[in-house]
C-alpha cells in the first residue's frame, strides 16, 4: 500500500487552499502527479471532534484504514501552551492505537523551553510518552542533548520539572528540539480493554 500524507492546518479555507497550492508548486507538472496523488490538505481545529471524520477521510486515504494515522508530525505547534490540551485531544483521536504509532515533534523555543516541557508533561498524563533520543538541533546543524542548559530554580530541588534557562532568547531561538512520542504500555493495555 502506498503511503498517504495529509497536510493540515487550522480549519480555514484560505489556509487549506494555500496548502493545496503549495503541494502543486512543490510537485509541478506531469512528473509530480504521482506524488500529488498521495498528498492531500484538510482543515482541522484542535480538539474539534466534528472535523476529525473529514480529516480521516481526506483525499485518497482508504475508508477502511484502521484507527487512524501511524505517524503524525507536529511542526512548530507547541509554542501556544493554551492549546496543548486541545492538541492532545486531537492526537488521542487521530493517532493509531498501536505500539509503533508515533507523534514526531519539531518544536522551536521562541516561547522558551518550558513550553514544550509543559506539553510533554501533559502528554505523559494522557499516555503519550517520549520514545527514543530527544535532541536539540541548531540552525548551523549542530546537535546537542535536549535540555542541556537547564538548572533547577533555587528552592525547587524537590519539584520535578521546575527549571530555569541559562541561555538568552537570541541564542535559544537558533535551536529546535526533535523527538518522538508513542503510547505508553499502560495506555495500550487500556485500549485493549476498550475493544
Amino acid at each position: 500500500m502506498r503511503t498517504q500524507v495529509v497536510l493540515s492546518d487550522y480549519d480555514d479555507p484560505t489556509l487549506i487552499d494555500n496548502l493545496r497550492l503549495n503541494i502543486d508548486l512543490a510537485f509541478p507538472g506531469p512528473g509530480g502527479a504521482p506524488t500529488r496523488a498521495r498528498l492531500s490538505a484538510c482543515g482541522h481545529s484542535w480538539g474539534d471532534a466534528s472535523t476529525i471524520p473529514s480529516l480521516l477521510s481526506c483525499g485518497t486515504i482508504p475508508a477502511a484504514t484502521p484507527r487512524h494515522f501511524s505517524r503524525i508530525l507536529l511542526a512548530d505547534t507547541l509554542w501556544y501552551s493554551a492549546g496543548h490540551l486541545l492538541l492532545l485531544d486531537s492526537l488521542n483521536e487521530l493517532l493509531a492505537r498501536t505500539p509503533t504509532a508515533r507523534v514526531c515533534i519539531v518544536a522551536g523555543f521562541h516561547s522558551g523551553r518550558a513550553t514544550p516541557r509543559s506539553f510533554l508533561r501533559k502528554a505523559g498524563e494522557r499516555g503519550l510518552v517520549r520514545r527514543g533520543r530527544w535532541q536539540e538541533v541548531g540552525t548551523d546543524g549542530r546537535r546537542r542533548e535536549w535540555g542541556w542548559d537547564l538548572r533547577r530554580k533555587e528552592g525547587d530541588a524537590d519539584r520535578e520539572g521546575e527549571w530555569e534557562e541559562v541561555e538568552d532568547a537570541s541564542e535559544r531561538n537558533k535551536w529546535v528540539v526533535e523527538g518522538e512520542l508513542g503510547w505508553s504500555d499502560e495506555a495500550l493495555r487500556g485500549f485493549e480493554g476498550q475493544s
